[in-house]
């Protein structure tokens, strides 16, 4: 493992003085009270420090006091000091001089009837401290861009920045200020030290496979250095200090082989110390990431593990991709299946299942590692005997599935992100309403096969568009046969599963199509067998039959090519259709087993698929023959259930969650 230390890393000039006054005088004050007004700087371990050496901390001014009261490094309003001393206390005022000339700036101008634009956070400290300089309440504090744009124009104005503001929104601000009201007078208050250590994480991320940003989460420069760090396209990751480390995976940190370590304004360099010896560590214990089989693997190679655990059909096919599109589909199928855990998972009320699909898609958008770890914590000990282990290992390494979602481009994030969006509403809405004796109309089992797999379909015709500018150009026709690509996959799914489904409580059958044939799915039981089922199966049978038929559309509609995403789609319609078969040929079948295809007939799957994946007539033909037998109803392309061109509508439906 190797580690980086930024070089601006840890305490800068003003946090430093400050924190030295205060230890200065606790030596040489021999039982003399000493207070801070307020927290001396945004550090939890440089107070319980000053704590341990008894130095308390005032949040106001009492009516009477004594001893030492030191102004914190963030500055005060005018006043504060005259009133600490009125009360009784000697002062001693830490102020950064950075603040002390902002301060400075705001008081000569607001003397002089200019209005004060600051540029930072309105609850920092130092911002409190600031408007208090700006004379007749002609102080103005702004956030954003658009807040300072929403102002009045002003006759006079001044505008500066909190010494540890975002380098890139004041810059911006500068910018609009230079063209729009050119009579400002704007001045550079930003610390140097803020500005070198925003560039130097930027550089610092070219170097490395892992940021680490280790600083107080009450710090509003830790916090800025974070979100910076964030948008590098490396995974970031805000830490306090060394401790937090053992809410990571371990192996996740071992696996990023490069680390960089920048630190907040305020974080002492001790903290950083043991930050970097705590990570040796780790490496160390590790063993630079060796698995069980002996080898050193990174984070993909994991994902590849992890694929064979919960699916093997998806572990056959999704290796035929091309690189580069193989490592993003990997990630996308683990995601989906996380979502898929959490609907399946038995003991879970309702309620529980709704707060964890809310939280999980929150997380997409944050790129936090820690908010994903303790995620997965909470998950991990409701998870029953019902769900698979290598399912609780997929829950327990999410933070390496995220860490590679995180590095995606912005493009691949939004496809993936809107398909789990969709995913989980549907899965939701089908939860809730789950009962043993089926849907109640073919019209809603196509909706539950829609957010359950057509919205996968319509992902990965996105992410193949991603990869292929020429597939790309057939994107529109591809889409409108996705949602039909997956519903044939998932219905021949459902058909082979209704059994194990019945066990769960659960169903998934049309009880319209039943009924038409004189069955009632509240009859439905492993014997004795009812032709009325038995004709309402071969419905459906014909049904799935078709929706693969589109699904052999949508492949041949791929270049011949890109041979490897062919191969993934025939693969799976190949063993859909001899399960179909299967499934046909023997329709008062009570357990998988006896409807299961062999590996001997996989194995044909792939010979034919392999063997013509070029020739779009043999391919028909294959698909003609293998299904020989079979009845087919003629599906139409086009779900109507699809929200993926609306997601204004998915949002919607998500925000009734």
């Amino acid at each position: 493992m190797e580690i980086q230390i930024g070089k601006y890393a840890g305490f800068c000039m003003g946090a430093q003085r400050a924190v030295d006054m205060v230890l200065k005088i606790s030596a040489n004050e021999n039982g003399t009270p000493i207070s801070t007004f307020g927290p001396l700087i945004h550090n939890s371990q440089v107070m319980n420090l000053l704590a341990q050496k008894g130095i308390t901390t005032l949040s106001e001014i009492p009516e009477k006091g004594s001893g030492i009261a030191v102004i914190r490094a963030h500055g005060v309003q005018p006043g504060v000091k005259q009133r600490l001393q009125q009360a009784g206390f000697e002062v001693v005022d830490a102020t950064c001089p950075r603040v002390v000339h902002i301060q400075d700036i705001i008081q000569t101008h607001s003397a002089r009837g200019f209005a004060s634009i600051i540029v930072g956070d309105r609850t920092h400290p130092e911002i409190e401290g600031l408007l208090g300089y700006a004379a007749g309440g002609k102080g103005h504090v702004v956030e954003t861009l658009e807040e300072i744009q929403a102002l009045p124009a002003f006759g006079q104005a001044v505008v500066v920045a909190q010494s540890t503001q975002d380098v890139a929104l004041y810059r911006k601000v500068r910018q609009w200020v230079a063209e729009n009201h050119p009579h400002y007078q704007v001045f550079d208050t930003i610390c140097d030290s803020t500005e070198r250590r925003q560039a130097e994480i930027v550089g610092l991320a070219g170097n490395v496979d892992l940021l680490l940003v280790v600083g107080d989460r009450n710090s509003g420069n830790t916090r800025r250095l974070y979100e910076v760090a964030s948008t590098t396209g490396k995974p970031a990751i805000l830490i306090e200090t060394e401790k937090d480390l053992e809410l990571l995976d371990r192996e996740m940190i071992a696996f990023a082989g490069r680390i960089g370590i920048t630190a907040g304004a305020s974080t002492p360099d001790w903290v950083v110390r043991e930050v970097r010896r705590e990570l040796k560590n780790i490496g160390r214990s590790v063993a630079g990431g060796h698995t069980a089989r002996g080898k050193s693997i990174g984070i993909a190679e994991v994902e590849e593990e992890l694929l064979e655990g919960v699916s093997r059909s998806f572990a056959l096919t999704i290796p035929q991709l091309p690189a580069g599109l193989r490592e993003r589909v990997t990630n996308a199928y683990l995601l989906c299946r996380i979502v898929d855990t959490i609907e399946d998972e038995e003991t879970l009320p309702i309620e529980a299942k709704r707060d964890f699909f809310h939280e999980f898609i929150v997380l997409l958008g944050k790129g936090d590692i820690p908010s994903v770890i303790a995620f997965a914590n909470r998950l991990l000990p409701l998870l029953s005997g019902s769900t698979l282990p290598a399912e609780k290992e997929l829950v327990r390494k999410a933070c390496l599935v995220l860490q590679s979602f995180f590095a995606m481009t912005d493009r691949q994030r939004e496809i993936l992100a809107r398909c789990l969006r969709i995913m989980s509403v549907g899965m939701l809405r089908f939860q809730e309403s789950k009962s043993s004796a089926g849907l109640p109309t073919l019209t809603d089992m196509n909706a539950y096969c829609y957010h359950v797999a057509g919205v996968v379909g319509e992902m990965l015709t996105e992410l193949f568009s991603d990869y292929s500018s020429e597939i790309a150009a057939g994107r529109d026709s591809l889409l409108a046969l996705a949602p039909s690509f997956g519903q044939g996959l998932q219905m021949t799914n459902i058909l082979k599963d209704i059994w194990e489904d019945r066990e769960r409580g659960a169903c998934w059958l049309p009880r319209d199509i039943f009924l038409e044939n004189g069955f009632d799915l509240h009859d439905l039981g492993r014997s004795p067998y009812v032709p009325g089922f038995g004709a309402g199966l071969a419905e459906l049978v014909a049904i799935t039959h078709g929706h693969l038929r589109n699904a052999l559309d949508y492949t041949l509609l791929i270049p011949k090519k890109e041979t490897g995403i062919r191969k993934f789609c025939l693969w799976g319609i190949g063993m859909a259709v001899l399960t179909l078969r299967n499934i046909h040929r023997l329709p008062q079948y009570t357990d998988f087993e006896q409807i299961k295809i062999t590996r001997r007939e996989v194995k044909k799957v792939v010979l034919i698929s392999n063997m013509w994946v070029k020739n779009d007539f043999m391919l028909k033909k294959a698909f003609r023959i293998a299904g020989r037998g079979l009845p087919m109803r003629e599906a139409k392309p086009g779900a109507r259930c699809s929200v993926w061109h609306a997601p204004e509508g998915a949002s919607l439906l998500y925000q009734e969650m």
